[in-house]
């Protein structure tokens, strides 16, 4: 299946627009109604230190600025200052979940900085993780709840 076909069958969505960042980052939430599962794609540029660190959490609220609480199990933990230019990939069932998701990244260490975006792919398709990599687990897939 190609990147069209998928990208057809779905919507693009940014929970984190690209940036750098060096404080904690609050993505807005983005209404996933509609659609039963989510693929998010963390994609990490430059960073400019070794010993800091980036977890991005996905969250999920019933109103769009109401109070968001994590989705267990929906991390992607500790990118560090090696990391560079890597992309990670998360799958999220949504069928059972509210109505809102968004991204937090949260940054610790001294003097951090971390080139960083966030999108999810929201789609009907069953398995867009195994879709998008023919059936192969993708070897940055760090979560599927």
């Amino acid at each position: 299946m190609s990147s069209n076909q998928i990208i057809r069958q779905g919507v693009v969505k940014q929970l984190i627009v690209p940036q750098t960042a060096t404080t904690t980052v609050t993505g807005v939430g983005i209404d996933r109604k509609g659609y039963d599962n989510a693929t998010i794609i963390v994609s990490i540029g430059a960073t400019l230190t070794t010993t800091e660190t980036l977890s991005i959490a996905i969250q999920e609220s019933d109103t769009v600025g109401g109070t968001y609480a994590a989705i267990t199990g929906a991390v992607f933990p500790n990118f560090t200052g090696t990391d560079d230019n890597k992309t990670a990939i998360g799958a999220i069932d949504l069928k059972k979940r509210k109505a809102f998701i968004r991204a937090v990244g949260t940054i610790a260490g001294t003097t951090p900085s971390f080139a960083v975006s966030v999108e999810a792919l929201l789609s009907n398709a069953p398995a867009s993780i195994a879709d998008a990599t023919h059936g192969a687990t993708p070897a940055g897939l760090r979560f599927n709840v």
